[in-house]
Formats: C-alpha cells, structure tokens, sequence
C-alpha cells in the first residue's frame, strides 16, 4: 500500500511540475508579446508600417519596436508586398519599372529584359514561356499561367475562351487569382475607356483611380498587395505574387509575374473545324500567298520610335494575320469588306507590341533598380524549367469584336 501511496504522490508530482512548466511557457509566450488590433502578436510580428517614414513597427520581445530602414535621413520610402524601397527607381517583381515618388509609385511602362515572356496574341494565337508557338480553339476557362498543375491553385491568370467569327476562339474575359482570398475579374464590363478600369474585387465594384501613379487595390475598404493603374487605354496590375497583367481595348494587352505552370499546348492531340478551314487555305497556295502578302504589307507598314516589329514578332503577327484572314474568307458573307476591316486591326495591333518591344529595358545594379531580380543568370527557360528561376510577363491580346 505504501508503494502504491508514493507512486501515486509521485504520479502527481509529475503532473503538477508539467502544468507548472506549460503554463511558464504560455506566460512566457504571453510576455513575449504585443497586443495589437485587440489580439497579442507573437515576438517579431510585423505590427504596422509606415512608408512616408521609412520605418516599420515589429513586435520585439513583448516591446513594440521601431525599426528603420535606409538610414535615418531618408522619407517618402514605397512599401509592396511587405518591403520598404527608398525613393528612386526599381524593377518591381524584377519586372515592372516603377518610381518611388513621395510614398507613391509611379510606373514607367518600361519592362525589364529578362522578364520571359508567354503570350496570347491577336486571339487565338500563343506563344509558351519556352516561345513554342501554338493555337487554341476551345470554348472554356483556360489558365494561361497558375501556380503548379492543381485544379484550384494558389494564384494564377485565367481566360474565358468564346467562339468568334463562327470558329476561333477568343478572349472574352480574364480572372486574376492574387491569392486563395482575393480574386480579381476583369474586362466585365467591356473593354473601352472607361469600361476597361471598372473591375470586380471578390465580386464588389471597384474603379482603379485616374492619375500617372499606381494605387493598392482595396477589398472592403482593406488595402491589398495589388497595385493597379492606368496607362493609356491599358489598365495595368501588379500582384502579390509578382504576376502582372495589362488588359485594354484594342487588340492588344499585355501582362506579366511570376506563374509556376503555363496552361499547356492545347490543340495537339485533336483536329478542330479551324484547323480543319486553315489547311484548306494553305492548300490553295496562291490564296494562301496572297493572304500573308496582305498581312505582311500591314504588320510592315508599322514603325514606332524607329522601330518595326522584330524578326520572331513580325513572323508570329504575319501567320497568325493569315490564319485570321483564312476564318474569314471561308466564314463571312461579306469577306472583302471584313478582311479591309481586319487588317486595320492589325496594324494597330502592331503598334501596340512594336511599342512593348521598344519598352524593354536592362535595370541599372549602380542605381539600385536590380534589387528584386534573382542574384544571378541562368540559362534560358526549357519547356519543362519554363519561369521556373524568373518572373515572367504574360501577353493577353484581347478580340474587340467579342
């Protein structure tokens, strides 16, 4: 009986000292804290930030803490995605150029170098990250660039694909994924000015203010690690995941980030009704001919800033040109008229990407804008490492006439 006696005081000994020493342990995690907003946030919580100081408020060993960054003299600093940069220029993401001007960014247009790039353009017409080109004739939501190859991922672009001209396909609106919590609809309401700037945040209206600078994107009045603006006709974002996006009214829209997954070559493995009109175009080589002496002469025609569209840019706008101008003479009642129509579509087209191209930029390490890219060149992306080490650009061309 004695025995079992102590092993029983023993027993509680035992219980006693490891709720002595869990609730020193909650006391201590207690201590350790910052009470914040009406909840304690543990040791190292990022409590608040403030740009126009330069400084950030952390929670240190139960002490809020102010912490400065770029010196003691420097203002006006520009926050994204939880960091603080000095005023000056930057590539955002290692893509975006943008200026940090009195706490705000104001963006340049210009895109640096070795953002790659996978584009959609002149509705069906693709380009992967690794530059296979392709066609795309379903009537779905594709995912042009997501993270990983799950059904419901993270962050990512997706476009509505709808029947054009009786057989393509073209973009009618695209989605951007942020994150699991915030999804951002686009081109809803059309794709003229003002249409283009009025977005759905988590289905609520929201209009991306007029203004040269870039603002956060508010959801519920709560601002989010998404910046948007205006430029142009174009309505531009840059996501917390470095993915950026440009969506505007002529035929051509560009976008970029950092995807983990493109949407795949779709169209390989089945023959479509436009595929099936396509080679009976080509089989007539004489019409075929003079349908890309058409676009040739068009997407030619185009120089902006001294420059005409490059080599692979010339020859992906001519073909895909021709394949348009094959859907239509084999599906409009009126295709003389219809094809005119076109080509003047094209052009403009041309000058919006021969503009792209002459914003490419190379960031200066002297000037501090390379602070975002990775520390170091690779080789360029293959079809199964693609924006695997870079930040990417996508191009979304949209149709106007969906």
């Amino acid at each position: 009986m004695k025995m079992i006696a102590s092993a029983i005081i023993f027993l509680n000994f035992l219980m006693v000292a490891t709720a002595l020493r869990f609730a020193d342990q909650q006391d201590c995690t207690a201590l350790s804290s910052c009470p914040h907003k009406e909840k304690l946030q543990p040791s190292g919580t990022v409590l608040e930030i403030l740009p126009e100081k330069c400084l950030k408020i952390i929670c240190v060993n139960g002490s809020a803490t102010p912490r400065l960054y770029h010196g003691e003299k420097t203002c006006g600093c520009c926050e994204f995605r939880g960091a603080l940069y000095p005023p000056g220029k930057v590539f955002l993401a290692g893509c975006v150029k943008m200026a940090c001007e009195d706490g705000r960014w104001k963006p340049s247009g210009e895109i640096e170098k070795r953002c790659k790039q996978c584009e959609v353009f002149n509705d069906p017409h693709f380009f992967s990250y690794d530059r296979h080109r392709f066609d795309y004739h379903g009537d779905c939501k594709y995912a042009l660039t997501q993270k990983g190859t799950s059904v419901t991922p993270d962050y990512g672009v997706f476009a509505q694909f709808q029947r054009c001209y009786g057989l393509p396909s073209c973009i009618h609106t695209t989605t951007f994924k942020d994150n699991p919590k915030l999804v951002i609809e686009l081109a809803q309401s059309g794709l003229a000015p003002p249409n283009i700037f009025k977005i759905l945040v988590n289905g609520q209206d929201y209009v991306v203010p007029e203004g040269s600078y870039a603002y956060r994107i508010t959801d519920g009045g709560k601002p989010q690690d998404v910046l948007a603006w205006r430029q142009g006709d174009c309505l531009r974002m840059l996501g917390s995941q470095g993915l950026f996006t440009v969506d505007q009214a002529s035929p051509a829209c560009t976008g970029g980030g950092r995807p983990g997954t493109g949407g795949g070559r779709p169209g390989t493995s089945s023959t479509t009704e436009a595929e099936k009109r396509l080679r009976t175009c080509q089989k007539d080589r004489r019409s075929w001919r003079n349908l890309s002496v058409q676009c040739d002469e068009a997407v030619n025609s185009i120089e902006v800033n001294g420059q005409k569209a490059g080599k692979e840019l010339n020859g992906s706008l001519v073909e895909a040109c021709a394949f348009d101008l094959c859907m239509i003479t084999k599906g409009s009642q009126n295709p003389k008229e219809e094809i005119k129509t076109w080509l003047g579509e094209v052009q403009k087209m041309t000058k919006e990407r021969v503009f792209i191209q002459t914003m490419v930029a190379v960031c200066d390490p002297e000037a501090g804008e390379c602070v975002d890219l990775p520390p170091s060149t690779t080789e360029p992306p293959t079809s199964t490492t693609a924006c695997a080490s870079f930040d990417c650009e996508i191009d979304i061309i949209f149709n106007p006439f969906t």
